[in-house]
């Protein structure tokens, strides 16, 4: 009897272990429980939660680790779109120091408080873990504005305007953020960019667009690095599932050789790239800050000359002979989607084709004298 019931109590509670007290909590039961219970709560709720969490691993101020544990809410808080605890966590300096200044009355100055900048790049210190387990490089080659716009978050991008962040065309930063979302397609970021700072968004104005360089670290003017990074190699895009779309269906490569895979790939590229050239033009892109400026006569001279080997471009100005050799560019790595040469496009057509792209009511310039602004301008890689 005693036996029994000392070997029938310990048999009892290990065998009842998770009667009483639930699932273990790093079991899956007990992760599927927690996530099912956090499903529903309201959104206020997960909105504390998290600010608890931040607050507890990040902003704590213990051991006089502010700065570091400040630059790694920062990061936490841009990479997963957190924009409203941005304000917060660039607050903790000043919080910190009328803590220190309550503390120690008698100091004149907090030393080592560090202090998180809107505008800069985001550092670390070599082969730091973080308090949720992740080890983290230990420097980002991206600051806060141009990190959003890679990973996606626009309300994060709009939020650091809000708080100071540059966002102008003449900053390199600003212009590389930008070329960032053309490179993976991100039309939520380019319209965020493009929407004014009263309606909540960045406030560049795409009409302001530079057509030189001025003092931008660029190898040719900003016009021109819009439409090569747009309009050039579409091979490279092929294998970037952002630029295949929604309706890409891998099984349409089953039956296709290689280059028959690269055509059909390069025809979904392409419907993507219209669609964001005519994101650019719905939000005020000028035709003539986009297409090369390429004259009529100078397209009918090239197409006379088709016959003959081609037109003799080395006695062109340099302007023309560089937006003639664009324009070729763009051309080619459209024709690269079919097969047949008849549904190919010469020159003219193309230049048509993208001009389409522009709503109706934009066919001509506001003063009328596109042809004249296009031939001016690319200038922009000289200097």
């Amino acid at each position: 009897g005693k036996g029994g019931g000392k070997g029938g109590g310990k048999g009892g509670g290990k065998g009842g272990r998770g009667r009483g007290r639930g699932d273990p909590p790093r079991s899956r039961a007990g992760t599927l429980a927690r996530i099912a219970a956090m499903e529903a709560e309201p959104p206020l709720t997960w909105l504390r939660n998290v600010q608890t969490a931040m607050s507890r691993h990040y902003l704590g101020h213990e051991k006089g680790q502010v700065r570091t544990n400040q630059r790694f809410a920062w990061l936490h808080c841009v990479r997963y779109g957190l924009d409203g605890m941005l304000p917060q966590v660039l607050d903790a300096r000043r919080k910190y120091e009328e803590r220190m200044r309550r503390e120690n009355p008698g100091r004149r100055r907090v030393a080592h408080a560090g202090e998180v900048k809107v505008d800069a790049f985001i550092t670390f210190p070599r082969r730091r873990r973080s308090s949720f387990g992740a080890i983290t490089p230990w420097q980002i080659r991206r600051n806060p504005l141009m990190l959003g716009a890679y990973l996606g978050h626009p309300n994060v991008m709009a939020t650091l305007v809000r708080l100071g962040a540059t966002c102008e065309w003449e900053d390199d930063i600003t212009f590389e953020a930008f070329l960032t979302a053309l490179d993976h397609n991100r039309r939520d970021v380019v319209r965020c960019f493009c929407t004014p700072r009263a309606a909540g968004g960045c406030g560049l104005s795409l009409n302001a667009l530079p057509r030189r360089k001025g003092r931008l670290r660029l190898t040719a003017s900003p016009c021109e690095i819009v439409w090569r990074h747009l309009m050039d190699d579409v091979d490279r895009r092929q294998y970037q599932q952002t630029w295949l779309g929604p309706d890409f269906d891998a099984d349409e490569l089953a039956y296709h050789g290689s280059r028959g895979r690269r055509r059909i790939r390069g025809g979904y590229v392409w419907q993507q790239t219209a669609a964001m050239v005519r994101l650019l033009a719905e939000c005020g892109l000028p035709r003539r800050k986009f297409l090369p400026a390429v004259s009529d006569e100078l397209l009918a001279r090239c197409a006379a000359a088709d016959d003959e080997g081609g037109l003799d471009t080395r006695t062109l100005p340099r302007q023309e002979r560089r937006a003639l050799h664009l324009l070729y560019e763009g051309a080619a790595e459209h024709n690269g989607q079919f097969e047949d040469e008849e549904d190919m496009l010469d020159l003219t057509q193309f230049k048509q084709l993208v001009l389409d792209l522009w709503p109706s009511g934009a066919a001509v310039c506001e003063d009328g004298s596109e042809s004249e602004e296009g031939e001016e301008g690319e200038e922009g890689d000289e200097g």
